[in-house]
């Protein structure tokens, strides 16, 4: 197996890894958040840096070079008031280090992003992968909710993903998590992953392709657009709720035939 071919089988189990947030295996001691993808996107960043392809010179774009010089002031910065503050304690040093560590977690994803998608035929796989994999968490919530509401002899199934995925916060009833941490958690996966990838597509006028439902025909973006919403449904955030239904209004507006019906009043 060449190196590049490596780098791209570990770059599509961490798609398919990102709902998996807090699994209960991994060596992170207390650590809440602890997501299950982060050991395939370490592992392929770091195929395509030390072996280097022409997926490395992401790596040195402008603005991953920009991004290295804002990590660098504001850890230095944070770092400086947090040492030298006479009113330091162990609180203070785990924030920091949490504060740290979260910063790197999101430059690794950013270059490895950056790296994995140079063509629009890589980001479109990797697009319909993470709605695909967030649909699958939905789906798990889904299964949650049947299980606690209709259908109890589904209760072993999923205590069991539980045990083995999904390091749960609190025993949420009538709100569901998925393979998330949390509801909360749930629903801000579908807030920042699902929703601004299925807008952009909207807004854009392109699609990730058709799929059909028996005799009906339907974008690929309208049905993890109805995904969606029923999984913040079911995570309960309120929050989330709120930011959909903006999308929502944001999409409606952008799409073609309401553009058309403004040209054709305007024009009348």
């Amino acid at each position: 197996m060449s190196t590049t071919s490596a780098s791209s089988k570990l770059w599509f189990a961490t798609l398919w890894l990102l709902p998996v947030t807090t699994p209960p295996f991994l060596p992170f001691g207390q650590t809440v958040a602890k997501p299950l993808s982060i050991v395939p996107v370490t592992l392929a960043l770091l195929i395509v840096f030390l072996f280097g392809s022409r997926r490395t010179v992401a790596l040195f774009s402008r603005e991953a070079l920009l991004l290295y010089a804002f990590c660098i002031l504001t850890i230095a910065g944070f770092g400086y008031f947090t040492l030298t503050s006479p009113s330091v304690d162990e609180a203070s040093l785990g924030n920091f280090l949490r504060g740290f560590l979260a910063l790197v977690v999101g430059v690794i994803f950013y270059l490895a992003f950056r790296s994995m998608n140079l063509t629009d035929g890589e980001l479109r796989r990797s697009e319909k992968i993470i709605l695909i994999a967030m649909s699958l968490s939905i789906g798990v919530a889904l299964l949650q909710f049947v299980a606690d509401k209709y259908f109890s002899a589904l209760l072993p199934l999923v205590t069991a993903l539980n045990y083995a995925l999904v390091d749960v916060a609190d025993d949420w009833s009538g709100r569901y998590h998925g393979l998330a941490y949390e509801p909360s958690w749930l629903a801000s996966q579908i807030t920042l992953l699902m929703l601004p990838l299925i807008l952009s597509r909207w807004v854009t006028g392109q699609t990730l392709g058709v799929v059909r439902l028996g005799l009906v025909k339907i974008r690929y973006e309208t049905l993890f657009l109805l995904i969606a919403v029923i999984g913040v449904i079911l995570s309960g955030s309120r929050t989330a709720f709120v930011s959909t239904v903006v999308i929502l209004v944001v999409v409606l507006l952008s799409s073609p035939r309401i553009k058309n019906r403004k040209i054709l009043t305007l024009a009348d």
